[in-house]
């Protein structure tokens, strides 16, 4: 918890205290490890570390997941070969390193613009449905077992919590007169 941190780290991790509380246990300790080290760096190299930190803080879940694979990606590679790849960018023409910048905002723009996760679509069932469910049931979720479940207009209450309008599916058939619940028992 942040409050258990020493005062030392928690000058050094300031810019992650809103979210500290709430992180992995695994993640707390690579941002421990980068405190411990804060005190022995030089005073740009601890401004640099913050506002790096600010700038994550400000990532998108999505984002912070590319970041991690490039970094990943990026251990994997020899150091001479990232030297080698380094200078062959910068030989480059301006125009080249252009289209380089713009194509990697492209696919940063893809990333980034994901739509607010209140915009629901509708999901189009990726199997044929289920025979249809007798008179007085409606179909549950997709997924949902039991596949029929009573029909909040037959005037017995749902077998199952209710599912959100959005995940269950409206029935196939009406019926012409609401059909009686009938009491399903378990014996066999």
């Amino acid at each position: 918890m942040w409050k258990d941190l020493s005062p030392p780290q928690q000058i050094a991790l300031d810019p992650l205290k809103g979210e500290w509380d709430r992180m992995e246990s695994v993640r707390k300790q690579k941002w421990l490890d980068i405190a411990n080290r804060y005190s022995s760096m030089k005073p740009d190299e601890q401004v640099r570390m913050q506002e790096r930190m600010r700038a994550w803080t400000r990532l998108t879940p999505d984002e912070r997941r590319v970041a991690r694979e490039n970094y990943t990606l990026s251990k994997k590679i020899d150091k001479s070969q990232k030297s080698a790849e380094w200078e062959k960018y910068q030989q480059l023409p301006e125009e080249e390193k252009k289209k380089l910048a713009l194509d990697a905002a492209a696919v940063k723009k893809q990333v980034t613009n994901l739509p607010p996760a209140t915009q629901t679509k509708p999901l189009a069932p990726s199997k044929p449905p289920p025979a249809g469910c007798p008179p007085g049931t409606i179909r549950n979720a997709p997924a949902a077992v039991p596949r029929c479940i009573v029909s909040p207009s037959a005037g017995a209450p749902l077998a199952v919590p209710a599912m959100p309008p959005a995940v269950t599916a409206p029935p196939t058939t009406a019926p012409a007169a609401p059909a009686p619940a009938t009491p399903v028992s378990n014996a066999k």
